[in-house]
Parts: structure tokens; C-alpha cells; sequence
């Protein structure tokens, strides 16, 4: 039996409806659970993140655009990752040189250094303007020869 791609599209459908489904279940129980404390003078998670936003409706919003940002870039950065491995005929080592989540800044050592290679690198940074996301989240790839290897300050040597 093959399996089509719209039949992996509804069943990719399906999975996700059923994990928002008991997403939903499961928020409604923390709703009913907080009600019944709230009755009771007695906090809970929620009721305290619900104070919060009352008390300081900017400080939620900002916290919550700051929340969004780092998932973002966390994806972006396994994005990267995926698409770095996707090339990896191409390239001699890669490194992210920052620790920090939000930073998408790698060095990479081709393994022959052409503009030809490093264009084909480039799809990534091509795929993030055509998204709209590259002034919110500039990816950075800094091609560099073997011989500056040494010299680096890395965080983490990408495993192709």
C-alpha cells in the first residue's frame, strides 16, 4: 500500500486536531479547577497570570512578544541546523558562535570556498525574505577559510 501526500496531509491534519483537542480539554479543565479555588479566595497558576495581565496589561503584552520571539528563533535555529545538514557535502565544519537562543549567527567553513557554494547556502537567507522574517531575525552566515578555525569563539559545533 503507498501512502500519498495528501494522505500524510490529513493525517498530519488529524494529529494536530487531536493534540488541540486535548490542549483544549486540558485548559478548560485548569479554567474549572481556578473557578473553584477562585471561590475560595485561593490562587492558581492561571488566576496569578490573569493578575498579572490586569495589573499590567504593556509588561503581559511585552512579555508575551518576547516569549513568541525566542520559540521563533528556536525554530529558525533547528531550521538552520536541517538545512546546513541538507548541504553537508558542501560544507567542512559549521559552528554556531553564540550561546544566546535569539542570536542566528554561524560560521561556516566551505569546504571549497566559491560563490557558487556560498550561493547555495544563501537559499536559507532567500527563504526568510521571502517569509518576511529576515529584518526581525537576520541569519548570519560568515564564511571563513579552514585556516581561521583555531581562532574562533565558538558555542557549539554543528554535528552534520
Amino acid at each position: 500500500m503507498t501512502t500519498t501526500v495528501e494522505d500524510k496531509t490529513t493525517s498530519d491534519r488529524q494529529k494536530i486536531l487531536d493534540l488541540i483537542g486535548g490542549m483544549t480539554e486540558e485548559i478548560s479543565q485548569d479554567v474549572e479547577m481556578a473557578k473553584t479555588l477562585s471561590a475560595f479566595g485561593i490562587g492558581n497558576a492561571l488566576t496569578n497570570y490573569i493578575d498579572e495581565i490586569l495589573q499590567d496589561p504593556l509588561k503581559a503584552s511585552v512579555d508575551s512578544i518576547v516569549a513568541q520571539e525566542k520559540m521563533i528563533s528556536t525554530y529558525l535555529n533547528k531550521g538552520v541546523y536541517d538545512f546546513l545538514k541538507s548541504k553537508k557535502r558542501l560544507i567542512y565544519k559549521a559552528f554556531k558562535t553564540y550561546d544566546d537562543p535569539s542570536s542566528l549567527h554561524y560560521c561556516i567553513i566551505l569546504n571549497h570556498n566559491t560563490l557558487e557554494n556560498r550561493g547555495k547556502l544563501r537559499e536559507f537567507k532567500k527563504s526568510l525574505i521571502y517569509a518576511g522574517l529576515d529584518a526581525r531575525f537576520p541569519v548570519l552566515f560568515e564564511f571563513i577559510p579552514k585556516e581561521w578555525e583555531s581562532q574562533l569563539t565558538i558555542h557549539e559545533a554543528i554535528n552534520l
